[in-house]
Formats: structure tokens, sequence, C-alpha cells
């Protein structure tokens, strides 16, 4: 058939997920797989980096993660069992947070605590 656009994805994620909750075991087999796809994902990034080996962190972030434990679990065992030394953890902050920091690299200006601390602020603040 025709490729499927983003939005069409989402809303089939968003009832693939209510399913799940609702306990059909398809639906929770659909997110575990997808889970462990993108820990492989994830890995094949690490790698690349040269991340695999070090104590590192590897945060999820996207709305697939809203499906919680049914697809953070298998992330994180696929991550794990590739990068033993690997930490999963929730994003620090939002992804507009790294458009921000690409820009501050351009600009050649630095994120700093000072930096992260304002912006935990800010968007603890409701300004997001």
């Amino acid at each position: 058939g025709e490729p499927m656009s983003r939005n069409a994805i989402a809303r089939l994620a968003i009832m693939v997920t209510a399913a799940a909750a609702a306990g059909d075991d398809v639906a929770r087999t659909i997110l575990t797989e997808a889970g462990a796809e993108l820990g492989l994902a994830a890995v094949t990034a690490l790698r690349a980096l040269e991340l695999d080996r070090i104590a590192t962190p590897v945060a999820y972030t996207g709305a697939v993660f809203a499906a919680g434990d049914a697809v953070i679990v298998p992330f994180a065992g696929a991550v794990s069992a590739a990068c033993p030394l690997a930490h999963i953890t929730a994003p620090e902050f939002p992804p507009v947070v790294g458009a921000f920091k690409l820009a501050l690299r351009a600009l050649g200006l630095p994120f700093t605590s000072a930096t992260a601390m304002a912006l935990h602020a800010t968007l603890e603040g409701g300004t997001r």
C-alpha cells in the first residue's frame, strides 16, 4: 500500500497503546518489539560514537515512550545487553532544547550548568 504519514503512524501508535493497556496480547507484542528495535537503534548510535564501553546516559524520547514500561523495559533491556555500562534515563529536557544547544554550538557558546539551571527554572515555571 501507500506509505503511511507520520501522523497516521502516530494515530496507530495511540490505538496500539490503548489496546495493550486493555490487555490485547498482539498490541503488547508490538510495543515490546518496538522498544527492542529502538534499543538496537540506540546501541548502533552508541557504537558509532564509541560510547558503548563507557558509562554514559541514554535518554529515551519520542511519543512511543508514552506507552511506558511496555516500550521502555524492552528498550532498556536491548541497550543494557549490548552496552552494560549505559544508564537508561528519562530525558532531562524536552527535544526543543537540543535545537537550542545546536544554536549555541553554532554561535561558539558553551552550554553551561548555569544555562541548564536557567532552562530548568524556565521550563518548570510553565513557560514552555
